[in-house]
């Protein structure tokens, strides 16, 4: 009996919550230094996600690597372009949040474009 009610038993609900491999999180060692290229307040223009939804994000470039990262930023905090500081000290400021993802040179900004050419 026990096998009739097995065959009509659907599939577990919860086998596709998560599409797709996880990816890597990205970081940024506490000690390298970071200049802000980029601030987008209201997050990426790409984005498919209404205006409310967007969250804002820096766009930063750590010495002496030379490694471009996207990187979330706290709403209040009072960042400028072009600040440079240690990574470790932008979080203690409570201005720098979480590293989103690592980026290519064509995935920047025209700004951060602009600056990027007199630092290297």
């Amino acid at each position: 009996m026990m096998e009739r009610r097995d065959r009509y038993r659907g599939p577990p609900r919860r086998r596709g919550y998560r599409t797709g491999p996880r990816k890597k999180k990205q970081f940024i060692k506490k000690f390298r230094e970071v200049v802000i290229l980029d601030l987008l307040i209201h997050g990426h223009l790409e984005e498919n996600k209404p205006s409310w939804a967007k969250k804002p994000i820096a766009q930063v470039l750590t010495f002496p690597d030379f490694v471009l990262y996207e990187v979330r930023i706290n709403k209040n905090s009072d960042l400028q372009i072009q600040e440079q500081k240690t990574y470790e000290e932008f979080i203690s400021e409570n201005k720098l949040r979480e590293v989103l993802n690592k980026i290519d040179y064509n995935e920047l900004t025209s700004t951060s474009k602009a600056l990027i050419q007199p630092i290297l």
